[in-house]
């Protein structure tokens, strides 16, 4: 039989285990974490409370920082991050290991990027789009800290 709409989105163990005719070999604890991503799934909006800092090879509190807008477990084909560096810093390789498309909006500050033999300069109000090229190295060449608005898509 087709599910039912509340089913779809939060199933009872009861309803799983007929619908599969037989017991499941999950842990209750498992099941009731899985019952909470439905929930995750249909948020609209999150607050800032939700944000998480990134780590990793360019990322620190001391110099590039990142941090991602929305919750680890939020599973979507695009993630969101606010990315900040300070005056006169470089970077020197990708934000993040991925090959996918890129999209970022330039909040404050000019971010020179380097791809190839050209060096592209973007301002306040600019938007970044990268598919396979990558960056060898990105550039804050100014006195104000550069604020960016960056999307992985998957």
């Amino acid at each position: 039989p087709p599910l039912t709409s509340r089913e779809k989105t939060a199933p009872s163990r009861q309803s799983l285990q007929k619908r599969h005719h037989h017991p499941f070999s999950v842990s209750e604890e498992a099941f009731q974490k899985a019952k909470v991503l439905p929930k995750i799934k249909a948020r609209v909006v999150f607050s800032g409370n939700d944000s998480v800092e990134v780590g990793g090879p360019v990322f620190s509190p001391e110099s590039i920082q990142a941090r991602r807008l929305t919750p680890i477990d939020f599973d979507t084909r695009t993630e969101p991050y606010l990315i900040e560096i300070p005056p006169y810093a470089t970077v020197s390789s990708h934000f993040f290991p991925h090959k996918g498309e890129e999209v970022g909006y330039l909040l404050s500050g000019h971010l020179e990027l380097k791809i190839g033999e050209r060096t592209h300069t973007a301002k306040a109000g600019d938007i970044i789009y990268l598919t396979s090229q990558m960056p060898s190295g990105r550039a804050n060449r100014g006195s104000d800290r550069v604020k960016l608005l960056w999307f992985k898509v998957k």
